[in-house]
């Protein structure tokens, strides 16, 4: 079963969570109630056996928030008296929640088509619209960022112990959100965008850029790669900087000759681009030839190597 990024949650429900918790636990404590919700739910998530209904999933997890808030206040509100009473270590469950809380728990597998003139929770918060902020999330397994660059629109995305997974080209949104979709199910579903585990292959893709690097010094997992692209792209490393090899070259480096179009092909879907330079690798007859990142982009990178070694 595979479940979407969970940043893809979080952009299409933050405001929902946000209006239920501030409906449920007001003003003062709502957006803290939003925030643990969103935290649990992260927490969760990779443990889910159903992508049904994330909405109402996440939606029911508040009003347990929002739950826990009110009991909190009145515990503090009758400090002589004991604290409420528990089932098996659990909390009681109120028997007459908020209305907000029902439509949280009523929330049905069609709410996920859109319609939201039938749903229950816009039907019980019908011209509530409190202020509200978009959740603060760490603790994710990957983080990702899409930046515009001299070479194209990339996405990089790192896992959070700093290890890169991916510097890849995505044109339009939809290319990112295939990237992202391979992500979630090579590697895990708590995909968050940014993160400082992003800081080191923008400060180093800058100084490459700047010709005052050669060389990535960061961790790779080639994770999004097959078997044949991995052993493909570890011979990169033999193509120095400001150096070329032809796929021919590569593949009978391979040990397999008439390999050159599978070479090819492997290097174009090279999920680590500049980092791991199929840049470098030409036609036979030195023509510039197929580059994820267009053929301006991989002229840019060879013409940049070219200088930098001319210049010493």
């Amino acid at each position: 079963m595979k479940l979407p990024p969970f940043q893809h949650l979080v952009d299409a429900h933050w405001r929902d969570v946000a209006r239920l918790a501030h409906a449920l636990a007001g003003p003062v404590d709502g957006d803290d109630v939003a925030q643990q919700a969103w935290a649990q739910a992260l927490a969760a998530y990779p443990g889910l056996r159903s992508a049904a209904n994330l909405r109402g999933w996440l939606l029911t997890i508040v009003a347990r928030c929002a739950t826990d808030v009110h009991r909190a206040r009145a515990r503090r509100a009758r400090p002589g008296r004991a604290p409420p009473p528990t089932r098996e270590g659990g909390p009681v469950t109120p028997r007459k929640p908020a209305r907000p809380a029902r439509a949280a728990r009523a929330a049905r597998p069609s709410d996920r088509d859109g319609d939201r003139m039938t749903d229950p929770l816009e039907l019980a918060l019908r011209g509530y619209e409190p202020t509200v902020r978009r959740p603060t999330l760490t603790g994710g397994d990957v983080a990702y960022v899409v930046d515009d660059t001299p070479l194209g629109r990339m996405l990089f995305a790192a896992h959070h112990d700093g290890t890169l997974l991916a510097t890849t080209y995505v044109p339009d949104d939809a290319a990112a959100d295939a990237v992202l979709a391979r992500l979630a199910a090579r590697v895990s579903p708590r995909v968050l965008r940014g993160g400082r585990a992003l800081d080191a292959v923008r400060r180093e893709l800058d100084d490459y850029l700047g010709g005052r690097r050669q060389d990535f010094d960061l961790p790779v997992d080639p994770v999004l790669a097959t078997p044949f692209q991995r052993t493909v792209l570890d011979r990169l490393v033999e193509v120095r900087y400001g150096t070329t090899a032809s796929y021919g070259a590569l593949a009978t480096a391979l040990g397999r000759p008439t390999a050159s179009r599978a070479v090819g092909a492997a290097l174009g879907a090279n999920p680590l681009c500049v980092v791991l330079p199929c840049h470098r690798v030409v036609a036979a007859s030195g023509a510039l030839t197929g580059y994820a990142g267009g053929l301006d982009a991989k002229r840019l990178l060879l013409e940049l190597e070219a200088r930098t070694v001319a210049a010493g």
